[in-house]
């Protein structure tokens, strides 16, 4: 059996299979969710130490979801039309995971939109800053007439 018939309608228990990945699939994408509720937290509060160790396990978490989200598309992809062949307690459980799923997704991405807006406004603020210290610098310099010390030797003992 290959990976892109493993959730097709011909194969015996696909649908099984693909509840039992869907559940999950909507398990990391909860986990992801609360990370994500976090990650503005540590953005606002300029903790770049945490920062760094939520998204080290966001990337884990999306690696796996990526993985999953793979097996499943022919499932997803198609469930208008397989949906139907699902047995009712299972294909109501089924449903409403995907619908879930897709829900969650949507608040992720609504939120990253919002952190990636968050953190353009904090490098544009820094880049703000950095030309102000610099025009500082210009300023000074222009006042004091050199912008190095001479340190070269003004007289010479030409006598020996």
């Amino acid at each position: 059996m290959t990976e892109d018939n493993a959730h097709s309608p011909l194969t015996p228990g696909w649908h099984v299979r693909a509840t039992g990945q869907a559940g999950e699939l909507r398990d990391l994408y909860r986990r992801l969710d609360e990370l994500s509720g976090g990650q503005q937290d540590l953005l606002s509060a300029d903790r770049t130490e945490e920062l760094l160790e939520l998204l080290t396990a966001r990337r884990g978490l999306l690696d796996r979801i990526q993985e999953l989200a793979g097996e499943l598309l022919p499932v997803l992809d198609g469930w208008d039309r397989i949906g139907a062949e699902v047995p009712e307690p299972q294909r109501s459980a089924l449903d409403g995971t995907i619908r879930e799923i897709k829900a969650l997704n949507e608040g992720i991405l609504s939120r990253d939109e919002a952190h990636t807006a968050s953190l353009v406004e904090q490098r544009d603020a820094l880049a703000r800053e950095l030309s102000s210290v610099d025009r500082g610098r210009a300023a000074v310099s222009a006042y004091s007439g050199s912008t190095a010390k001479d340190t070269s030797p003004r007289f010479q003992d030409r006598q020996g």
